[in-house]
């Protein structure tokens, strides 16, 4: 059969399988167009059914409670960890500028054979060990509140993915 007469017979098949008043398909290139007239797209066209069917199943998005939850959280350590950051370089200030007893030397660790620096060291440790070990509470919840912060965002991202529509692969979105 040759092509044009092929042409014909295609486009003869899907005026009749088109609903009333929808256009034909356009003219593939190099074909002449019937009656002189240059081939329409449809009025109408339905996606192919088979591309729903490639479609995984609808996903519910979640709210954000928990998200905000999470945040509000979050906010709060940093708000009590700053504060006790705050609290402990105070509180080395105070330790820097005071003089220690013997008494104070030896419980916090000085030995006469130390240095001074040595020593120093011991009793700024000694010294602000409450606001340190504050601060390093307040910190370790800071971080725990970071973990579960990022892992809600991540959670709610990997939702949010998982609603794609897939397109074949010779097809191209253009977004």
């Amino acid at each position: 059969m040759p092509r044009t007469t092929r042409y014909l017979v295609f486009l003869a098949f899907a005026a009749v399988l088109l609903p009333a008043g929808a256009e034909p398909p356009a003219a593939q290139a190099g074909l002449p167009a019937t009656g002189g007239v240059a081939p329409k797209l449809p009025q109408s066209l339905k996606l192919d059914p088979a591309l729903a069917a490639r479609q995984p199943p609808r996903v519910t998005l979640p709210g954000t409670e928990r998200l905000d939850a999470l945040y509000a959280t979050f906010k709060e350590k940093f708000r009590l960890t700053k504060s006790a950051f705050e609290t402990r370089r105070r509180v080395t200030e105070e330790c820097l500028a005071r003089a220690y007893t013997q008494q104070e030397q030896q419980e916090a660790g000085c030995r006469p054979e130390h240095t001074v620096q040595t020593c120093s060291e011991y009793l700024l440790c000694w010294c602000r060990r409450d606001a340190s070990r504050d601060y390093s509470s307040r910190s370790s919840e800071l971080a725990d509140a970071d973990r579960a912060l990022k892992a809600e965002i991540q959670r709610l991202v990997d939702v949010v993915q998982k609603d794609n529509v897939e397109v074949p692969g010779q097809v191209r979105c253009a977004n």
